[in-house]
């Protein structure tokens, strides 16, 4: 090998050295900054990738979420009209519960105005068959009392006068009977006239109103009509009547009534029981 060789050798060694040397400094040199340029471009191009991703998830979800939001509208809609058609149930019970409370009242009262009227009329019906009775009683003891007069001037004769004036004076009672046995009547007329001395006739086959009991017509007869009374309820006790007894009526207030010294005794029975 010649000089010239020798040098172009070495020249090409020192060469390829500084090649060497020059390019470690330039990968050395520039290494970190490769590096970062690598991870921003990965970080973008998954930001990238997300966003795409992102967006068309996007595009496949707003379909979803508008139906969403009109099935949310359209809960609530339905939700303001439920309570709204609460309120109005609530209403409406309310108003049910009033309308019956006031036709139950209205019932009510009108129940209590029939019955009132019932016991009106029941109660005007019995004041009108006393006021008939008493005055059947007074008529027929006034025709009495004439004949007896018309007897007493027409026959001579002090006795019969004397007897006129004594039948005229005699307490009279009238007894009205209805389901009373024939021997249970007796039994009571019986009783009666042994207290003292009475004109009794018995009366019956038509039905009456009331209870039983024996009926005076002035003040001054309350003690005859309550001895009459007990004689009467001593006779039924005898015959086995005594769920009840007969009470004494007071009809002094009546404005048509018999002459004093007139009784009525109003004898009710139904099944073996006094009225």
């Amino acid at each position: 090998m010649n000089e010239e060789e020798r040098k172009e050798l070495l020249w090409r060694q020192i060469t390829e050295k500084v090649v060497e040397g020059v390019d470690k400094q330039i990968k050395r040199k520039y290494f970190w900054a490769a590096l970062l340029f690598a991870m921003v471009s990965w970080l973008g191009g998954s930001a990238i990738i997300t966003g795409i991703v992102q967006s068309r998830v996007a595009e496949k979800m707003e379909p979803a979420q508008t139906a969403l939001a009109q099935a949310k509208l359209l809960t609530d809609q339905l939700s303001e009209s439920l309570k709204e058609s609460q309120k109005n149930a609530t209403k409406l019970s309310e108003s049910l519960k009033d309308m019956n409370t006031k036709a139950e009242s209205a019932e009510k009262r009108l129940s209590d105005s029939v019955k009132d009227m019932e016991t009106k009329v029941e109660s005007a019906e019995k004041r009108l068959q006393t006021l008939q009775s008493s005055t059947a009683l007074a008529i027929n003891q006034s025709n009495e009392s004439i004949a007896l007069l018309k007897r007493a001037v027409t026959e001579p004769g002090q006795a019969d006068k004397t007897e006129v004036l004594s039948k005229l004076e005699t307490p009279r009672v009238i007894i009205r009977v209805t389901g009373v046995p024939v021997e249970l009547a007796k039994q009571v007329i019986d009783k009666i006239a042994s207290t003292g001395k009475y004109s009794l006739s018995v009366e019956g086959g038509a039905p009456f109103i009331g209870s039983s009991g024996l009926r005076y017509f002035y003040p001054q007869d309350a003690d005859l009509a309550r001895g009459m009374v007990q004689a009467a309820n001593e006779a039924l006790g005898q015959a086995g009547v005594s769920n009840k007894t007969i009470p004494v009526v007071d009809l002094t207030g009546l404005s048509i009534k018999p002459s004093p010294g007139a009784f009525e005794l109003w004898l009710n029975m139904s099944d073996g029981r006094l009225l």
